[in-house]
């Protein structure tokens, strides 16, 4: 069976740095469980129309992410 890789991400906030420990413990429980990791900071898109990542995980954010939805180029994610 294929390694399953998670693409992690924040919308409104940098949680590897505001939650270092809290992230450090998840990507390790991650790792462990058989997972790769790809961390990026403000760059949905990439994530979503990298083709190795399975599953998106938002790890922290919410707030104003709405302001996000304009940047999304809608037709790329369609046809990823």
């Amino acid at each position: 069976m294929k390694k399953m890789t998670i693409g992690i991400f924040a919308l409104s906030s940098r949680a590897h740095i505001l939650f270092a420990s809290k992230y450090k413990y998840a990507k390790s429980r991650l790792l462990e469980l058989g997972f790769n990791v790809k961390e990026r900071v403000n760059e949905l898109i990439d994530l979503i129309l990298d083709e190795d990542i399975d599953i998106l995980m938002l790890v922290i954010g919410g707030y104003n992410s709405a302001n996000l939805l304009s940047n999304l180029d809608f037709d790329k994610i369609k046809n990823s």
